[in-house]
């Protein structure tokens, strides 16, 4: 039977509003792990069209990419299935689903020369050339991993949480849901219903955010020929070289977290349910975290070691 999470909702009746939700640490773990989806990634999970403008043209024009134009044939899967070193530790979620869409393989090189090293070197991703003998590394070996017998996965087991409909994300207390009702201006309380709803794999997938990617400053110059209309005024395209088009094409492969951690205070707003996830992250306290290790890769989640080539 398939894993589900179940989910209060403090429902406003006359407003037809969630005021808040009441939530174990499986369902805040499978919020928190959003941060650590790669932006192609998102691409791929929401499928194009996704929404996302710019990036589906992106992920599209790497598609349809010849591999021949990149490094390696193993550099356009990493582009194209970019993961996060938060993967292993989003094995554990009690709803995984938006995590699958890469199921996890490990490659070794099939050279007996090669094997009978101490370092034995072995990668996630397929079509990477071996370092040793240049020959692909095709072997697939099982990964066994332990399960954590404390529980949770970002967040201790044992914690409760309250989310507004905005991703606000708050321990539980009563003083933060009389806050709440005071901030949505309730004052008849009899107007509230209660409705527990279970959450499997169809709502965690159907679990809409919305995010914000804006340029980094580059700290060396990149030299971009622009072609223009001239009688117009328009951009007609551009002629980059290939540390432009590396520097674009590495924006799938940043986690959702690190973008957010990346947008300066001095841009414009940045607003959103996605930022607001973030911010909690940010304010909520460290006793509510399974570690400082757990909440640093929600804050500035990284890529997958190994994973580049």
């Amino acid at each position: 039977m398939p894993s589900s999470m179940k989910v209060r909702f403090l429902i406003d009746k006359e407003e037809k509003r969630v005021v808040y939700v009441e939530a174990g640490s499986d369902f805040v773990d499978v919020l928190f792990s959003f941060l650590t989806l790669p932006l192609g990634a998102i691409v791929r999970l929401l499928k194009m069209p996704s929404g996302l403008g710019s990036l589906d043209s992106l992920y599209e024009s790497i598609e349809q990419l010849d591999a021949e134009h990149l490094q390696t044939e193993a550099c356009k899967e990493m582009l194209l299935n970019p993961r996060s070193a938060a993967a292993v530790l989003c094995e554990d979620l009690k709803v995984k689903r938006i995590h699958e869409l890469n199921p996890r393989t490990n490659y070794t090189c099939s050279q007996d020369g090669c094997l009978i090293h101490s370092t034995c070197y072995f990668t996630f991703q397929s079509k990477v050339l071996c370092s040793r003998c240049g020959k692909l590394m095709d072997k697939t070996w099982q990964w066994h991993k332990q399960t954590s017998k404390e529980g949770g996965v970002f967040v201790k087991a044992t914690a409760e949480f309250m989310i507004t409909d905005d991703l606000r994300v708050m321990p539980a207390s009563l003083l933060k849901s009389l806050s709440l009702l005071k901030e949505m201006h309730i004052k008849d309380t009899s107007m509230l219903e209660e409705r527990v709803m279970q959450f499997g794999t169809k709502e965690v997938s159907h679990l809409s955010y919305n995010f914000l990617i804006v340029d980094d400053e580059a700290q060396n110059e990149i030299k971009v020929e622009l072609i223009l209309n001239k009688k117009n005024n328009s951009l007609l395209y551009a002629q980059v070289g290939d540390d432009f088009t590396n520097h674009l094409f590495s924006f799938l492969a940043f986690p959702l977290g690190s973008v957010l951690k990346f947008l300066s205070d001095n841009m414009s707003p940045l607003g959103g349910c996605i930022q607001n996830l973030y911010s909690s992250i940010e304010n909520m306290g460290l006793e509510y975290f399974k570690s400082e290790i757990c909440r640093n890769m929600l804050l500035t989640p990284k890529l997958a070691a190994f994973f580049w080539i």
